[in-house]
This record gives structure tokens, C-alpha cells and sequence, in this order.
């Protein structure tokens, strides 16, 4: 079994979806953080629940949509991780799931937390979003992914599904965040 770990609702899927979709292995995704602040659809008027709730509903469409086994939102707010009681839950889960890989976005400390852990339980740790996207190659170390149309198309069209997606501004101007076509 594999994890995916991401620190919020949407990173992983623009870099994990191929991998997910391309082998046959059972995955499982774990959030770290409650993700239910910012805009959502251009508006900045959603109170937090309906907010979480909108992306949770995303999760669970993109996850069946990939054949995601599990989904886990650890609900952690961004300004109070305690990074004791994440190293733990982290460290039970590892050793009681049968994980054997883990993809954790690049980001400390939680990348220090993740490489002690797998150390100490011989599974294999590989890292994504470690590069800005300037060209169009994913980087996920130690493996090469190569994807076909079909998964690239069906990749692509997983910003479908996410309704509850992050605005971005650019230049004062809003744009909805997609996911890009990457060759991974």
C-alpha cells in the first residue's frame, strides 16, 4: 500500500493523480491541514464549514474518480500544528497500516518528520512539488512516471470535480487555480 501526503485539499492531485492512475497499486491520501479558509469559486463569502465541506466533497469525487482506498483530512489549523502529536499519528499509522511507500509534498518539517519515521521503518520515502513548475516535467525523486494520453486526459479533466478549488491573483486579477497537463 501506498500514501500520498499532502499538506492541503488540492497539491496532491495535480502531482499524485498520474502516479495513482497509472499503477495498480492500493493508495491511501492523507491531509494535513484543515483547509477551510480562502476563496472559493471567486468568492469570499463562504463561512469556513461550507468551505471544508465543498472541498471534502471534492476529495471524496476525486478520490473514486482515481479508486483512492481512503481519504484522511488530519484537520490540523495552519497556525497550531503540534508537531508532537503529528509525529505520533504519523508514526501509528505507518507502522499499522502496511504502508510501504509514502509521497510526501516537499515541505519542512514535515518532510524531517516523514524521513525519521520511514527511516526507522524501512519504507520508502519519495518527494513531490520540489521544483517550481517552470517547465513541464514532474519531479518526483527516485522515480520516473511516464504517462499515457488516456491518463493524461483523465488527469486534466479531474479540475472537474474540484468545485471548491483556490482562487489565485495575478496581476489584480482573480483566475480559478487548474491543474496543467504534466508529463510525469
Amino acid at each position: 500500500m501506498k500514501l500520498i501526503f499532502s499538506i492541503r485539499s488540492y497539491d496532491w492531485i495535480d502531482y499524485a493523480a498520474g502516479l495513482i492512475l497509472s499503477e495498480s497499486d492500493i493508495y491511501h491520501v492523507m491531509i494535513l491541514l484543515k483547509d477551510d479558509d480562502g476563496s472559493m469559486c471567486d468568492c469570499k463569502n463562504f463561512c469556513s464549514q461550507a468551505i471544508y465541506e465543498q472541498r471534502k466533497f471534492d476529495l471524496f469525487n476525486v478520490g473514486k474518480k482515481l479508486g483512492v482506498k481512503k481519504l484522511i483530512n488530519l484537520g490540523y489549523d495552519a497556525d497550531e500544528i503540534d508537531i508532537n502529536k503529528l509525529t505520533s499519528q504519523l508514526q501509528l499509522y505507518l507502522m499499522l497500516s502496511g504502508v510501504n511507500e509514502v509521497y510526501c509534498q516537499y515541505s519542512l518539517p514535515i518532510l524531517e518528520i516523514l524521513k525519521n519515521i520511514c527511516n526507522k521503518l524501512n519504507i520508502k520515502l519519495y518527494f513531490y512539488n520540489i521544483e517550481d513548475r517552470k517547465d513541464e516535467y514532474l519531479m518526483v525523486v527516485g522515480k520516473e512516471i511516464r504517462l499515457s494520453n488516456d491518463i493524461i486526459n483523465i488527469k486534466n479533466n479531474l479540475s472537474n470535480l474540484t468545485i471548491g478549488r483556490y482562487t489565485i491573483v495575478v496581476n489584480n486579477e482573480t483566475k480559478e487555480r487548474f491543474y496543467y497537463i504534466y508529463k510525469e
